[in-house]
């Protein structure tokens, strides 16, 4: 939807619940289709491939009747300083974020119920607690709704955000990853910075449950420490899925999405970090509805 608009060039500057449609057509796993409408604020601008789509005419969204804020502050600024100009673009992206607080919470409430909660740091970081049982999309929404424009996150970067993938997406990234570290040696020198860098990164497996410690201790003979035992634990164990006889195909594909359902929900955090690190290494892409592709730069 967002990634169209933008990759033509257009900001749609007016992005809200009430901008967008639902669609009869549904994707393959099921989630329905999302129609963005009402164009009457976008601007197009001439080179889609331009680093800045600049504007100044002051457009978004205060609803002050139901307290729910849509509009970037950037904009907001333009009211009083004529001579200012903001990055349309990047403006959607702060409205994008605040659309999803709003669908986590169900329609019941918003990121910012006024500019002056959106403008203030100390209220900020109280007003993202809206969503604290959604640990991931909270990282997500603050890296696309910071005050400072230069600090957003690009829609790339949200489209490949943890918070933004399906257990499938992960189970793709995780054997994509594991395939490229083994296949790769010691001759490609991102593949071993991210073999140190992983190794750097603690895991703790305290918060594990019985059943997921004695699954990871399955796949690996002892529960990993860091981030690239983790990893290699995780391609043993969509490895066992292709290998397993025993059982069908289906069912333990199924076994496999809800470990790592689990795991995910229990730490966010790290999952959150893990990405930052592999984005930092290498270039994740989408390369189908459940499929992404790992590539290291060099």
């Amino acid at each position: 939807m967002y990634l169209d608009c933008h990759a033509k060039g257009i900001a749609h500057r007016d992005v809200k619940p009430q901008n967008i449609l639902i669609s009869e057509s549904i994707y393959a796993d099921g989630v329905p289709c999302l129609r963005l409408c009402d164009f009457a604020f976008a601007r197009h601008f001439d080179n889609p491939s331009a680093s800045r789509y600049t504007a100044r005419t002051v457009v978004g969204t205060f609803d002050a009747h139901n307290r729910c804020c849509w509009m970037a502050p950037e904009i907001s600024e333009c009211q009083a300083d004529p001579n200012k100009t903001y990055d349309a673009i990047i403006s959607d992206i702060f409205s994008l974020g605040c659309l999803f607080t709003w669908i986590a919470l169900e329609g019941k409430g918003a990121l910012y119920h006024s500019p002056a909660e959106r403008d203030n740091a100390e209220a900020r970081a109280a007003c993202l607690n809206r969503i604290a049982q959604f640990p991931l999309l909270r990282d997500l929404v603050c890296r696309m709704t910071t005050n400072r424009p230069a600090d957003r996150i690009s829609l790339h970067e949200v489209e490949i955000h943890p918070a933004m993938l399906s257990v499938a997406n992960f189970v793709s990234i995780f054997r994509d990853i594991g395939n490229q570290l083994k296949s790769s040696g010691s001759a490609s020198e991102n593949a071993n910075t991210l073999r140190q860098m992983l190794e750097a990164v603690p895991f703790n497996p305290d918060k594990l449950n019985e059943t997921l410690k004695k699954r990871l201790i399955s796949l690996g003979g002892k529960l990993p420490t860091n981030g690239l035992e983790l990893l290699k634990h995780m391609r043993n164990a969509l490895e066992h899925v292709n290998e397993s006889k025993q059982h069908p195909k289906e069912l333990v594909e199924r076994s496999q999405h809800k470990f790592l359902e689990d795991f995910i929900s229990n730490y966010s955090e790290f999952v959150v970090d893990l990405f930052n690190l592999l984005v930092g290494c290498g270039k994740l892409e989408r390369r189908s509805q459940e499929g992404f592709c790992f590539s290291f730069d060099d």
